[in-house]
C-alpha cells in the first residue's frame, strides 16, 4: 500500500485518515477484526496517527490483551502527549496487569490535562485500594464523588 501511494503521488496521511474512518465504521458495526486490519494499515501509512494507535489499544484491551493495549496506548501518547483518554486507558491496562505504580503514573499524567475528570480520581482510588493503601484510596474516591456531585449540581 505504501509503494502504491508513493508511486501515484497520493497523500499517505489522507489515506491513513480515511482508513481510520473506515475502521471506525467497522468498529461501530462490531467487525473488530476488520477494524484492527484497517487500523494497522492506517499506521503503516502514517506511523504518527495517534487516533489509530488509541483505537488499536481499545481493541486489544477489549479482547483482554493488555500488554498489546499498553503498547498502542503508549504509541498514541507518544504521538499526542496531551491525549487524556490514552493516559486513562493506559492506566487501566496497567491496572489489569497489576502494574499499579505504572497505572498511577498514567493517571497522574491524565490529571495534568483533565484535572476535573472524576473517573481519573476514581481509578486512582481503585489502584490505591489494590495496593492496600485504604486511606489514599478513600481520599481519591471522595474527590471523585465531590466532582461528580458538582457536575450534577451544575446541570
Amino acid at each position: 500500500l505504501t509503494g502504491l501511494t508513493q508511486t501515484f503521488g497520493i497523500d499517505q496521511t489522507k489515506v491513513s485518515e480515511q482508513l481510520f474512518v473506515d475502521a471506525s465504521e467497522a468498529f461501530k458495526d462490531n467487525d473488530i477484526e476488520q477494524a484492527r486490519e484497517l487500523l494497522e494499515k492506517s499506521l503503516s501509512l502514517d506511523p504518527h496517527n495517534a487516533q489509530s494507535y488509541y483505537r488499536l489499544g481499545i481493541i486489544y484491551a477489549s479482547g483482554g490483551d493488555f500488554e498489546k493495549a499498553v503498547y498502542f496506548f503508549n504509541g498514541a501518547i507518544e504521538n499526542n502527549p496531551e491525549f487524556t483518554k490514552a493516559y486513562i486507558n493506559l492506566g487501566s491496562a496497567y491496572g489489569k496487569l497489576k502494574e499499579y505504580r505504572k497505572a498511577l503514573k498514567a493517571f497522574e499524567a491524565a490529571l495534568k490535562y483533565d484535572p476535573g475528570n472524576p473517573s481519573i480520581y476514581h481509578n486512582m482510588g481503585s489502584v490505591y485500594q489494590a495496593l492496600g493503601e485504604k486511606s489514599k484510596a478513600a481520599k481519591y474516591y471522595k474527590k471523585a464523588n465531590s466532582l461528580k456531585k458538582a457536575a450534577v449540581d451544575r446541570s
